[in-house]
């Protein structure tokens, strides 16, 4: 892989969409993994043992108030929902309040004068070296990359793993997981970003931003194994909403600002997956 000259390290803004506690984020688990999200990323940046501003910024819907996570800096909130951009999703019978991706990347952008964003999504928490590992990436010379997560169990040793038992879920056991879900690039690219009215929420997001982000990099990066985040659970609930109507206008939305792409883990990883399942040892179950 071609090597660049890396720049020295100043600051990196992670920026999260918060999304409400209510009955619709509960089906999503959102109101046990949002709080562990939101405690891990703390906990990573109070271990960033060298010189280097981390910066957490949570954005909203306007609508949407209450108290953000300690440590955390609300954007300026964002005006509109997805569905008011997209009039198939529109219907009050199927509207859900889905922010999209670009209004989230543009706030970050405006407001921060950090050199580097990462963006994730609010149920993938962090292991406690996360800031170092990315650090260390740069230096090494990417200027945007990709990360993928493990799945780990809800419950683990009998005990449920919530925002109370953050030392325990860094040890429990896990899989690799195949999807895009934390992205970690310069802060400049974004005015490049062609993400339209695509959202949060529902595929292909994730495949839009990192072909985005890959359009634009000089040295793109991707690791796709390693524990370096994580989600709660392996529900697969992004199975069942390829067929709804928000994966349909999201596909609709993102036509010509990415192509379709089939993600794989290493052979020897997707080998091991099988072989765990195939005798019953499924930590994320």
């Amino acid at each position: 892989m071609e090597m660049h000259n890396p720049s020295p390290m100043r600051s990196i803004a992670h920026v999260v969409n918060l999304a409400p506690d209510n009955e619709a984020t509960r089906k999503s688990y959102l109101h046990v993994a949002q709080p562990v999200t939101a405690r891990s990323m703390s906990a990573a940046r109070d271990r960033v043992a060298e010189p280097i501003d981390v910066e957490l910024l949570a954005v909203r819907h306007r609508t949407e108030t209450g108290p953000l996570p300690a440590g955390f800096r609300e954007l300026k909130p964002i005006a509109t929902y997805a569905w008011e951009h997209l009039p198939e999703i529109s219907d009050p019978a199927i509207r859900r309040n889905f922010i999209r991706l670009g209004d989230v990347l543009g706030a970050a952008h405006e407001e921060s004068d950090s050199e580097w964003l990462v963006y994730t999504n609010s149920d993938i928490g962090l292991q406690p070296h996360f800031y170092r590992e990315i650090a260390d990436r740069i230096r090494g010379g990417w200027d945007a990359f990709c990360i993928n997560r493990q799945d780990l169990p809800k419950a683990w040793r009998g005990q449920t793993l919530d925002a109370d038992h953050l030392e325990t879920i860094w040890e429990a056991p896990g899989f690799a997981h195949r999807g895009i879900d934390c992205f970690v690039f310069r802060r400049e690219l974004v005015p490049k970003l062609d993400l339209g009215d695509v959202f949060i929420g529902a595929p292909p997001v994730g495949l839009v931003l990192m072909q985005q982000i890959r359009k634009h990099a000089r040295n793109f990066g991707w690791i796709k194994t390693g524990r370096h985040t994580f989600h709660l659970g392996s529900d697969r609930a992004w199975r069942q909403s390829m067929s709804s109507p928000y994966a349909r206008a999201n596909l609709r939305a993102a036509q010509g600002r990415f192509e379709p792409q089939r993600l794989q883990l290493p052979l020897g990883v997707r080998l091991w997956r099988r072989l765990r399942r195939s005798i019953g040892l499924n930590p994320t179950a």
